[in-house]
């Protein structure tokens, strides 16, 4: 099995969060993994570009990336103007999967970021004939195949049928030509019955088998946290990582035992990430933030030597 790559002083990566449709848990996903790469990896925040192609609720972009989403109305220069990695950075708010080729272009710039950087991509639902049509069609998996810029797709999946088909779908374009890390939400598919006809489709069996080394599978554990709490996390532009902290939730009207749950949430998510055979990053890389105490870091990084 191939190890999970973010960045070094060679080149980047490319991450899609991705999902078949919407309610899968994508978000929640993009967001722990945002945090998981902050907190536990500790890479320096100038290394990672956070980008959500969410166009009508850009909800990710505007809690880890506010810089770019909270004023993305303002955003008035043109991608073809763009001359510099800095002025590619001001398009960020304007990147948007599209069927509109005056513009689909725009996603480009996601290539050029991640000449340096890691990118993350929240991806809205059923995007994925566009993606397949701007990887495939637009000469974007030959081109970050040259530039040894690996994909990763964050496949999240209730093991439902339709998700599945994708699953099979995005296998059959694209082989090995991209790593699948498969997401199954524990929250919304809560007992073994529930993944039958994932476990039991041989053909997606035979895919994961003969693409093993470019597959990895976690789990996303079941959130226990009132619905109206994470709403109310979404709508604040809030990040797991505040409400998790019982001090500052109670600032923010949360009460203490949510608090508790997004708090054990998280360890046990981060627990699942640290599973994944992450390529160790050069210290020169890594941010000299300090350690808040916890031992997750270590994990990761003996993780990431095996």
């Amino acid at each position: 099995m191939k190890k999970i790559y973010l960045v070094d002083k060679e080149t980047g990566s490319i991450h899609l969060i991705d999902s078949e449709k919407g309610g899968m848990g994508k978000s929640m996903t993009a967001r722990v993994a945002i945090e998981y790469i902050q907190d536990i990896i500790k890479i320096d925040s100038s290394l990672v570009e956070i980008i959500d192609a969410d166009k009508a609720q850009p909800l990710v972009g505007r809690t880890y990336a506010p810089h770019h989403y909270l004023q993305e109305e303002n955003g008035n220069l043109a991608i073809n103007e763009a001359s510099s990695l800095n002025d590619l950075a001001k398009q960020i708010a304007m990147i948007y999967f599209t069927d509109n080729e005056k513009i689909a272009s725009q996603t480009d710039v996601i290539v050029e970021l991640a000449e340096t950087k890691a990118v993350i991509v929240n991806l809205p639902a059923a995007v994925f004939d566009l993606v397949n049509s701007w990887l495939n069609e637009g000469g974007i998996l030959e081109l970050v195949s040259t530039l040894n810029i690996p994909i990763y797709k964050w496949f999240v999946t209730d093991g439902c049928q339709e998700s599945i088909d994708t699953l099979k779908k995005s296998y059959l374009l694209y082989g090995n030509k991209i790593h699948h890390i498969i997401v199954k939400n524990r929250g919304l598919a809560t007992t073994e019955m529930d993944w039958w006809a994932f476990e039991r489709d041989e053909e997606l069996a035979l895919y994961m088998e003969e693409y093993k080394e470019t597959t990895y599978t976690i789990d996303l554990p079941f959130l226990t946290a009132a619905n109206a709490s994470y709403e109310a996390l979404k709508k604040g532009n809030l990040t797991i990582r505040e409400v998790a902290n019982i001090k500052k939730a109670k600032e923010l009207g949360f009460l203490m035992a949510q608090s508790a749950r997004f708090k054990k949430w998280r360890e046990l998510t981060f627990e699942q990430f640290n599973t994944l055979p992450w390529k160790k990053t050069e210290d020169s890389l890594l941010s000299q933030a300090q350690d808040n105490g916890g031992n997750s870091s270590d994990v990761a990084q003996s993780n990431s030597t095996k």
